[in-house]
């Protein structure tokens, strides 16, 4: 038997997360690669919404405000 070595490759920073003066969460990260990113959330980490999607060239920077507030919810930025 082989075994295989998965490493992902880092495609966005985290440059802040928290809540704003509205108590509305924030997240805000930069692209370090030009692509599509999606902003997906879950209530369980099983069941997926996308929240919000946008094209990116390097370096640029998102800040994404839920504005849902409510339940505690998960956060994730992927390229599809």
């Amino acid at each position: 038997a082989r075994a295989l070595k998965f490493e992902p490759v880092n495609s966005v920073q985290i440059l802040q997360s928290g809540f704003n003066p509205a108590n509305h969460f924030e997240l805000t990260f930069q692209a370090l690669d030009p692509g599509t990113y999606l902003l997906r959330s879950s209530p369980n980490l099983v069941d997926w919404e996308v929240e919000a999607t946008w094209q990116l060239a390097a370096q640029d920077t998102r800040t994404f405000e839920d504005a849902k507030g409510g339940s505690r919810r998960f956060f994730r930025i992927e390229e599809p």
